[in-house]
């Protein structure tokens, strides 16, 4: 226990200089993701403003159009505006619509007889971005959607006018017409949609937060190298031989490691609560899971950052390797395990192989508290890195001490 006490007495000089840097890193990034987060909802938001010009006279297309207004589902991402050409081009190259439509003339009289004139679409490059969504939405629905109807409909006339139905034949076809309006009206209805669980069921906002607070955790012990890298051996020898074994050694050093890092986490936690309750940072996160449940999670994380930032200490020679050392493989590791950038966006290869990573194993375990999933699993994981770095530790400092503390 003496020697404990003495490593935890060590060890706690260094928490004020792991405070300062934390904190400044907290600051940061809590400044970068409330920016973030007020950018999402805005855009999450908006609707993008679509002009619609041309042919747009006729009885039909105004019904139509106020359909896609108020009962079509893409009126929650497009607002279509009615104008004229020369005011859609002006408004299009100020940014005040996203695209335009222009609607040929005869568009719905020729439609009235199955026959589909292609409408012209204008867009300037900065449109990039919402093109997907106004082909899609748009697009879709005037020219693949309407001309499949078209088809079923004039279709089923045909049928019925040369098989001798022709007195309900206009009743059939207004009948189908009626099914295919409310097809196309209830189309969200008709896709499955299945979350492949890549974000552990987050939002992109929450996903990040968390991810990036995994690299803080990891970033954070680095003040602590200077305690623990670079060490002369032989003092490591000089315990051994008065009954202090190389298990005891590495568990009472690794424990005040621990012991520092949770109590800078918990002051750095008291400082996000105050600044939340200034701010109201956590307005910005929708999370599932009761805010309380999430150091459930921190813990077992900072027990693997513990035994992994120990390891690397250990195993690197001096203060200036270990720091560069640890920096460039933590932020690797955390960079491949979708902390630092969505990994959904990463190719298949690092997404493979994200969950075998410490990093990416810390993360998943708080995503499953803070979005109320087991953590069986990101638990078992977390907990046979620490096991496997501490016994690593082991080994490497046996060696040393066989080797005369070099």
């Amino acid at each position: 226990m003496k020697y404990y006490y003495l490593q935890l007495k060590k060890t706690f000089r260094v928490l004020p200089f792991l405070l300062v840097i934390s904190s400044v890193m907290l600051s940061v990034m809590l400044a970068v993701f409330v920016h973030m987060a007020d950018a999402n909802r805005a855009e999450s938001n908006a609707r993008f403003k679509i002009g619609v010009v041309g042919d747009t006279g006729g009885s039909f297309f105004r019904f139509g159009f106020e359909m896609v207004k108020t009962v079509d589902p893409s009126r929650f991402t497009v607002e279509p505006i009615l104008m004229d050409e020369e005011t859609a081009e002006k408004q299009l190259l100020s940014a005040e619509i996203k695209a335009y439509f222009v609607i040929p003339k005869g568009f719905m009289a020729a439609a009235d007889y199955g026959e589909i004139i292609p409408i012209r679409y204008y867009s300037t490059p900065s449109a990039v971005d919402v093109s997907t969504i106004i082909k899609d939405e748009i697009t879709k629905i005037v020219e693949t959607v309407l001309k499949e109807s078209q088809k079923g409909v004039f279709g089923l006339g045909d049928m019925l006018d040369e098989n001798g139905y022709e007195d309900i034949a206009v009743d059939e076809m207004d009948a189908l017409n009626i099914e295919y309006l409310d097809l196309i009206v209830n189309r969200n209805g008709i896709v499955k949609t299945e979350i492949a669980e890549i974000t552990s069921g987050l939002g992109l906002i929450e996903y990040l937060a968390i991810g990036i607070s995994v690299t803080l955790l990891f970033i954070m012990v680095i003040p602590i190298a200077c305690t623990y890298a670079g060490r002369d051996g032989s003092f490591c020898a000089v315990m051994k031989s008065k009954g202090q074994s190389t298990f005891r050694q590495v568990l009472a050093e690794n424990s005040a490691l621990f012991c520092v890092l949770f109590c800078g986490v918990a002051i750095l936690s008291v400082m996000l609560v105050a600044a939340n309750a200034a701010f109201d940072i956590m307005s910005h996160i929708n999370l599932r899971a009761d805010a309380l449940l999430i150091p459930f999670g921190i813990i077992p994380a900072l027990i693997a950052v513990s035994a992994f930032s120990y390891f690397i200490f250990e195993l690197f020679g001096s203060v200036i390797s270990a720091v560069t050392g640890y920096f460039f493989i933590t932020l690797g590791t955390c960079y491949i395990s979708g902390c630092m950038y969505p990994l959904y966006a990463m190719p298949s290869a690092l997404r493979n192989i994200a969950a075998f990573t410490p990093p990416g194993a810390a993360r998943m375990l708080i995503s499953a508290f803070a979005s109320e999933k087991s953590p069986a699993l990101p638990l078992l994981a977390v907990m046979l890195y620490s096991v496997l770095f501490f016994f690593l530790s082991v080994l490497v400092r046996r060696r040393r001490i066989m080797r005369g503390g070099n």
